[in-house]
């Protein structure tokens, strides 16, 4: 399991490139230097304190902890254009938590009536 701060340098690299961010823009943004950036990617720095977690979390469009408890992949799936502009818009953070309880609650529910794996029911 990754500790938090694991988890933290891989979800900014992650949403950093996401964004097409460098590291320079996203301290700019945050107001931090380029070498905190790089440190905190590099797991360096042991503890980067909430203040500057909630920035960085905020800046990329998604909840503390999300940026926090949870390593993000990237994936791409077709969406429609109207899903697309919320899912990159100011309401990201608060749809991508949906998300994720909503995913979470139905691994529960088929777990709960003995589905193995329920990525699977629309082949059954």
């Amino acid at each position: 399991m990754e500790s938090q701060n694991q988890v933290i340098a891989h979800n900014m690299r992650v949403l950093r490139d996401l964004r097409g961010l460098g590291q320079q823009e996203l301290a700019d943004g945050v107001r931090v230097s380029r070498r905190t950036i790089a440190r905190i990617e590099a797991g360096q720095i042991g503890d980067p304190g909430f203040t500057q977690v909630k920035r960085l979390a905020a800046y990329l469009g998604v909840s503390v902890d999300l940026f926090t408890e949870t390593p993000l992949t990237l994936v791409s799936i077709p969406v429609p254009r109207g899903v697309e502009k919320a899912l990159t818009g100011t309401e990201a953070p608060r749809l991508l938590d949906a998300l994720v309880d909503a995913a979470d609650k139905y691994r529960e529910e088929a777990a709960s009536v003995g589905v193995r794996n329920p990525s699977q029911r629309a082949l059954d």
